[in-house]
Formats: C-alpha cells, sequence, structure tokens
C-alpha cells in the first residue's frame, strides 16, 4: 500500500508536542514560509495521526491536502466513498484522502516557480531546476503540463 503524504500548514510559526502511540512524546517543527506561516509534511501515519488528535488541530494549524507517493495511473484507479475522483488538491484531508493531483498549464519553468512560491511559499531560490520544480509540484499535489 502507498504512504499518503499530508501536507500540514499553519498562518503562523509553529512548533507543537504530540503523543505518539507508545506513550512517547515528539515535538514537531513546522517549516517558515512566507509571509510568517509555516508547513509541515509527512508520510509517517503515526505522525499524522498524533498531529490531528493534537487538540489545536483544525484551529492553529490544518492538513492541506494528501497525495500518494504513486504514479499518476494508481490514483486514478482509486475511487473516493461515492465514486468519484476529487479534483481540489487543497481539499481537507481525510484519513483515507487521496486526491488525485491539480494539473497546472505553465509555458515555462519561471512560470511554475512563480506558481509554487506564490501558492505554496516555496523559495524561488530552492528551486534550482526543472525537476526541483517538478518535484515540489508533486509534494504540493500539482502536475506542470508544458514544462
Amino acid at each position: 500500500m502507498s504512504k499518503v503524504k499530508k501536507i500540514y500548514t499553519s498562518k503562523s510559526e509553529i512548533s507543537i508536542k504530540v503523543l505518539l502511540g507508545n506513550g512517547k512524546t515528539l515535538r514537531v517543527a513546522f517549516t517558515p514560509r512566507t509571509m510568517g506561516s509555516s508547513v509541515f509534511m509527512t508520510d509517517d501515519e503515526e505522525i499524522q495521526k498524533a498531529i490531528e488528535l493534537h487538540k489545536e488541530y483544525g484551529k492553529l494549524f490544518v492538513c492541506k491536502n494528501a497525495t500518494i507517493a504513486a504514479t499518476a495511473s494508481q490514483r486514478t484507479e482509486q475511487p473516493t466513498d461515492n465514486g468519484q475522483q476529487p479534483t481540489d488538491s487543497n481539499q481537507e484531508c481525510s484519513p483515507e484522502g487521496k486526491p488525485e493531483p491539480k494539473i497546472i498549464n505553465v509555458g515555462s519553468v519561471q512560470e511554475a516557480k512563480d506558481y509554487l512560491a506564490d501558492k505554496f511559499g516555496i523559495s524561488r531560490t530552492s528551486l534550482k531546476n526543472r525537476e526541483a520544480v517538478k518535484s515540489a509540484g508533486v509534494e504540493m499535489g500539482v502536475v506542470f503540463e508544458g514544462i
């Protein structure tokens, strides 16, 4: 079974302490982004469960999307409960949330960089080449066409 990568975002720079299933605690530090927001990504199901049980979940931070570490063809073969495919990569996560990647048409790598920076707060300097841009897009649930 493919692991689901969930992306948690906050409107401020935060770090939280969560209680794991074995009784131990874990400090989760969100990565700061532009304009004071922050993001944390993980595909570890135990950490995801602990984060979603945190008392501030849904208030201080939310899960913005989930992507599967699988090919796009595998994603399209997994319908949702109502038999329809999800289309918005920014939909709220469910424990089994597997949204289809959002396809964005761009004319250049620079356009794709601008989209990632504006939409997700990713630093343009971290997007050094076409492969880095594509990879960051996949992590955010976006597939760029045209590059």
